[in-house]
């Protein structure tokens, strides 16, 4: 059973095949959430963002960008079809997993790591991954979808929190639209001798609102230790994310671990 699996000690060097997907699911949920609760809320108002490493939101765009480093990479740097085709399979049980709890942050960086070029290109690899999982991906690929500007993203974050269940948000949809509303010509902070520019302040002003609401639910995020070392070794694997490659080393790998077939 999971839970008997979860109770087990880890070997030293162990691979995201030893793990299960809800353990993988809590643990980079964990982590997503303290980077989100350490978001100073005051980033979001005014032209204060920054992607810079140390805001918040800089720690957590740098952490998106690497969690979907990581899963191309635990993909393509396998050299065992049988093996890259689990590791797909246990990336889209965790994609389930954390999107069911409402992890939209965590959500798109595994589709993004997925989408990537290097793990696209491994065509063998995708056609032995059986429909069901095929079929799950794009489920959520859909959900997840930005057409009109993220529409069901931002139903599913309101749903969630209407029904105060706990969610990290997508946060580049939401400083994308600072920035727009910041930005927008005809869009000004005054829009008259000494008349204040309330629309623009309360569209401002929401969205900080909602975000603040996101981060009080972080608590009701658990994590379920049955075995204290297994436990200690994979917050600091999922903190840590020790087999990422760089980003110009995963075209080339999975070339060499997947060549191109002579069409």
């Amino acid at each position: 059973s999971v839970m008997s699996q979860r109770s087990k000690s880890l070997p030293r060097h162990f691979t995201c095949l030893d793990l299960q997907a809800e353990e993988i699911s809590e643990l980079l949920t964990k982590e997503d959430s303290r980077l989100f609760t350490n978001v100073n809320v005051d980033e979001f108002s005014g032209k204060a963002w920054t992607p810079a490493l140390d805001s918040g939101i800089g720690v957590m765009t740098h952490r998106w960008n690497k969690l979907g480093r990581w899963v191309a990479s635990e993909v393509v740097n396998n050299a065992n079809l049988k093996q890259r085709v689990e590791i797909l399979k246990r990336f889209a049980n965790v994609l389930e997993s954390v999107f069911k709890n409402n992890n939209f942050f965590t959500s798109m960086a595994i589709i993004s790591g997925l989408n990537h070029s290097a793990v696209q290109r491994m065509k063998k690899t995708w056609k032995a991954l059986p429909e069901k999982y095929q079929k799950e991906l794009s489920h959520i690929e859909e959900e997840l979808s930005f057409s009109s500007s993220f529409r069901r993203y931002r139903e599913l974050l309101s749903d969630a929190l209407e029904k105060g269940k706990p969610c990290i948000p997508f946060l580049a949809v939401h400083t994308k639209d600072l920035l727009f509303m910041n930005d927008a010509k005809g869009n000004p902070d005054w829009v008259g001798e000494g008349v204040i520019n309330f629309e623009k302040l309360n569209l401002i002003g929401n969205i900080v609102a909602q975000m603040k609401h996101c981060q009080k639910m972080q608590s009701k995020y658990e994590v379920i230790v049955l075995n204290p070392q297994r436990h200690e070794m994979l917050t600091n694997f999922i903190g840590r994310l020790p087999n990422t490659l760089p980003e110009e080393s995963l075209y080339p790998t999975s070339l060499t671990n997947e060549p191109s077939q002579d069409v």
